[in-house]
């Protein structure tokens, strides 16, 4: 059967004032009528069953969409006119934003070990863990901790990072060493569309060992403590590390001779585990960068060493970064 426009119907837009096909940063969702207006350009162009070159990523510019969309709507309508029916390509969906509701009280005849965490409950409940995420954000339901795994109070934050003040108010350490970076500085081996070769590329250390540990803690952090540690303080200092593997042992001689040597006198200690005074940097510190850096959204690794500096940079003294807890 013959196919005809509605003259009735929307003009079909002019492609001739379409600017040369860009790619949209986000995907854009057609509507029923632009779609209409879609199907009639193409069967406008389809001639001697072939459809004209160059329509579809015209097309898709002018209604700032991709190229696939449009060639998805001419494959439908290509199919219904072989099929001598009339081209529907309007969404058979009708799409909600309503967040699935469940009942509260039911939370409590749960048994405990079934709610120990979002996943969990959420399962038990039949409900998204993102719906089970926004009612605790909103306080409809309460997490609690347990005394394997405290809360990290304002005391204990406030009583590990302290700046240090002389008598004149000056602060003479601001309670942080620095922060280093695993990663390493090599030139790209071959080119690609975001930069040229033997240009520099910031890549991570893909297998941190006990001897990368172990250069890092000689060449950078101790240097970095005996630079900003200041003459007043006491030099016994005592470096806190988790117990990770690849972290080196407190008689490591290497360790020992940059360490001590006459005037600091540096050790190791390992951290106990769920210890709510000593697990600062994993309770909150941390927590504090990551947020920050997130607020960057960093694309590549340089992007992101540049994003967690600029964070940590940022966290001032410990009134301040507190609230943000």
């Amino acid at each position: 059967m013959p196919f005809l426009l509605d003259l009735n119907e929307e003009p079909i837009p002019d492609l001739n004032e379409v600017p040369p096909a860009t790619c949209p940063a986000t995907r854009k969702r057609l509507t029923n009528l632009e779609k209409d207006q879609i199907v009639h350009i193409l069967i406008f162009n389809y001639n001697n069953d072939k459809l004209g070159k160059g329509i579809i990523k015209q097309i898709a510019s002018k209604y700032e969409v991709t190229w696939l969309v449009i060639s998805q709507l001419w494959k439908a309508t290509l199919q219904a006119i072989r099929g001598d029916e009339h081209p529907n390509v309007h969404r058979k969906y009708k799409g909600s934003n309503k967040s699935k509701v469940f009942n509260l009280e039911n939370v409590s005849s749960i048994s405990l070990h079934l709610r120990t965490n979002i996943r969990t409950l959420a399962c038990q409940l039949n409900a998204p863990k993102s719906t089970v995420h926004i009612a605790i954000q909103k306080g409809e339901i309460k997490s609690h901790s347990n005394a394997l795994k405290p809360y990290l109070t304002s005391q204990n934050m406030e009583a590990r990072v302290r700046p240090r003040y002389d008598k004149d108010g000056v602060c003479i350490f601001d309670g942080k060493i620095g922060i280093f970076p695993f990663t390493i500085e090599e030139p790209a081996a071959r080119a690609s569309k975001n930069r040229a070769r033997g240009v520099i590329e910031v890549k991570p250390i893909e297998s941190i060992t006990k001897i990368v540990i172990k250069q890092c803690l000689i060449e950078k952090i101790i240097p970095a403590i005996k630079v900003k540690w200041s003459s007043d303080f006491n030099k016994h200092i005592v470096i806190q590390q988790d117990n990770a593997r690849p972290h080196i042992s407190d008689n490591d001689e290497d360790f020992i001779k940059v360490a001590q040597d006459g005037e600091f006198y540096i050790t190791l200690a390992n951290q106990p585990p769920n210890s709510p005074d000593l697990n600062i940097n994993d309770l909150g510190f941390f927590r504090i960068i990551q947020g920050l850096q997130h607020e960057k959204a960093p694309k590549t690794v340089t992007q992101l060493v540049y994003a967690v500096k600029q964070a940590y940079e940022e966290i001032g003294d410990s009134t301040k970064w507190l609230n943000a807890l």
